[in-house]
């Protein structure tokens, strides 16, 4: 019975996907909108933020409602603007 040793897995992964296994890069970069990436992820931590502070005041369905929209900015900031692997 052989054993394989961490690096050996790794560097068979990499083979098989076609990526380094010292750097973990390889293939293809990852491409995006970083710019509008972070903006639109930054605005939903602020909203996030606003609703913690502001949230035990609102009523509940308001609440929820704030939550999921910030949840779908956060959906929308990567489908439109995330990287692309």
């Amino acid at each position: 019975m052989t054993t394989m040793l961490p690096e050996d897995a790794m560097a068979r992964h990499g083979a098989a996907t076609g990526r380094n296994a010292a750097t973990g890069t390889g293939g293809k970069p990852a491409s995006g909108r970083p710019a509008v990436f972070v903006t639109m992820l930054a605005l939903a931590a602020l909203g996030v933020l606003v609703l913690l502070v502001v949230g035990p005041v609102l009523p509940m369905p308001l609440a929820v409602l704030g939550a999921a929209a910030l949840m779908g900015v956060v959906g929308l900031a990567w489908w439109v603007a995330g990287p692309r692997l």
